[in-house]
């Protein structure tokens, strides 16, 4: 006999956005993996797509520097207080934003797993 699922009901009230994620890395340093982030993130908002980029380069997070914008706060520093995500968004276009992942912390390889829960639940209701 199958036990019914109880979170059934809740997701049937819930509206799911389709949403893409796409992680550029490298293990080396200095290859453009931030301008390539950059010139993505315009071309998709061009094509009318809600984009956040997030640049969690742990040494040196320059993507504000790309913008020639600066944030109000990082992403560590969110997590570090608790405070909401939107503390953190820089708007550059109505359908391109980014967060600043910070400079220098090293504290991004070392989530808690109360750090990632509250940043799951954060990003689950930004797009």
């Amino acid at each position: 006999m199958m036990r019914e699922d109880q979170a059934r009901v809740l997701r049937s009230k819930v509206t799911v956005k389709e949403t893409k994620t796409i992680a550029i890395v490298s293990g080396k340093g200095g290859v453009g993996k931030t301008n390539v982030a950059v010139n993505l993130g315009v071309a998709l908002s061009l094509q009318e797509k809600r984009v956040l980029l997030i640049d969690l380069d742990i040494g040196m997070a320059n993507i504000g520097i790309l913008f020639g914008k600066s944030s109000k706060s990082s992403l560590m520093e969110c997590v570090k207080r608790r405070e909401s995500l939107q503390h953190a968004i820089v708007e550059q276009s109505p359908s391109l934003h980014f967060i600043h992942g910070g400079s220098g912390f090293a504290e991004l390889t070392n989530l808690t797993k109360e750090d990632v829960m509250f940043l799951l639940q954060e990003f689950q209701f930004f797009y």
